[in-house]
């Protein structure tokens, strides 16, 4: 089975990956961590810095929760990839062809999501495969 887990190092993505690791760990999974950053919007130095240094620390985040798959007794492979995260997704998805794609739900306001959009909107309405949506819980339900 091949899960590919899409993750920005936000709580709601660590809880996704979290949640695919209890569903799916039996069926000993190759699991796929995929993260996008942003190119820089322009060639300066300033620019290619940032650039550089959010590359890094989604890795570092990237790392550090591929460990917690350890505990499962499974390894990950970790992809970042550069562009636009809706478009890229899309794109490795269809490349690899992943039994499910697992992405976590941010809860963005209404306004937001019409304004930004949603990349778990957008992987629900246009990847070609099972979306597994997993919401972080709400505080009071804990």
């Amino acid at each position: 089975m091949k899960i590919l887990v899409a993750f920005d190092g936000s709580p709601s993505a660590r809880h996704a990956l979290e949640k695919a690791l209890e569903l799916f760990a039996t069926a000993e999974p190759e699991i796929t961590l995929f993260g996008v950053v942003s190119p820089p919007t322009t060639s300066s130095a300033v620019a290619e810095a940032a650039h550089s240094e959010l590359y890094d620390e989604l890795h570092d985040e990237m790392k550090e929760a591929a460990e917690g798959a350890c505990s499962f007794g499974l390894s990950m492979e970790l992809v970042i990839a550069e562009g636009e995260p809706r478009a890229v997704l899309e794109k490795y998805t269809k490349k690899t062809d992943p039994d499910v794609v697992v992405v976590g739900a941010r809860g963005r306001s209404a306004l937001a999501k019409v304004l930004l959009g949603s990349v778990s909107t957008y992987a629900v309405k246009h990847l070609p495969g099972p979306v597994l949506l997993v919401r972080l819980p709400d505080p009071e339900e804990i």
